[in-house]
Formats: structure tokens, C-alpha cells, sequence
């Protein structure tokens, strides 16, 4: 179980995908939860997080916020 999170930035121009994807390496090298914000999206990825499911859930998560005027 992870107990330690880094609150990471994801630099202008990067994909969801490959933000999710330099997320998860340095948690698989580290052993830690990374946080970071993506288009006013919180995102959280794990060392066992699959890739393509949290960019179905980033993406499901923003036209939520879209509907609600919450970004």
C-alpha cells in the first residue's frame, strides 16, 4: 500500500497520456502515489494504474466539470 504521494507539474504541451505515463514510471521506480492537476483535472496514478482507464476516467471527470461550469 502506497503511503507516501508527490505532488507532481506536468509541463505545457504534454498529453494526458503522456503525463499519466511519466507519472506512473517514477511511481513504479519509487513506490509512490503521484498527484497533479491536468486542464483543472486532479489526476492520481499509482505504480499499478492502467494507462488507458485513468485517461477514460480524465476524461469523464472533465466533461463533468464542463456541464457544471466547475473549471
Amino acid at each position: 500500500m502506497v503511503k507516501v504521494f508527490l505532488k507532481a507539474e506536468i509541463s505545457p504541451g504534454t498529453s494526458i497520456e503522456e503525463a499519466i505515463e511519466a507519472a506512473k514510471k517514477v511511481a513504479e521506480k519509487i513506490g509512490v502515489g503521484i498527484d497533479f492537476d491536468f486542464n483543472g483535472v486532479p489526476v492520481t496514478v499509482f505504480p499499478w494504474t492502467n494507462t488507458k482507464e485513468k485517461i477514460k476516467d480524465y476524461e469523464f471527470e472533465l466533461k463533468r466539470m464542463d456541464i457544471y461550469n466547475m473549471r
